[in-house]
């Protein structure tokens, strides 16, 4: 989730990650927000979010493996 000025938003999807520097970061799709608003965030933005990352991370794979085929 993404908190700012008090106020917490809640990720919709994960949809892609890029390393930045030595820091990974995920473009996040914001429920209730438009894909418009999508954002890039660093993993230390995303408290509460492990779940979510995992999940993609293994979509991630699963589409590495399929490909290498």
């Amino acid at each position: 989730m993404k908190a700012q000025a008090s106020e917490i938003y809640e990720i919709k999807e994960i949809f892609g990650s890029r390393l930045v520097g030595t820091k990974i970061e995920y473009h996040v799709k914001w429920k209730g927000w438009p894909l418009s608003d999508a954002t890039w965030e660093p993993a230390a933005h995303l408290d509460g979010s492990a779940e979510l990352i995992a999940e993609f991370e293994q979509a991630q794979s699963e589409t590495k493996q399929t490909k290498a085929k």
